[in-house]
């Protein structure tokens, strides 16, 4: 239901560079495997992404 009603806010695409270190200190934070909380510290990407 989230892509329906705010289809803008998950991003596509290749990864930028700050989002590529925001996600390397989210899994240093949080632990591999705590997903949920990973894309949550890195706005606009899904579970899916961040763990691929």
């Amino acid at each position: 239901w989230r892509k329906c009603l705010h289809p803008s806010k998950e991003r596509f695409g290749r990864w930028t560079v700050e989002e590529d270190k925001r996600l390397k200190i989210a899994v240093t934070l949080f632990g591999p495997g705590a997903w949920k909380k990973i894309c949550g510290f890195i706005p606009g990407r899904t579970q899916v992404q961040c763990r691929e």
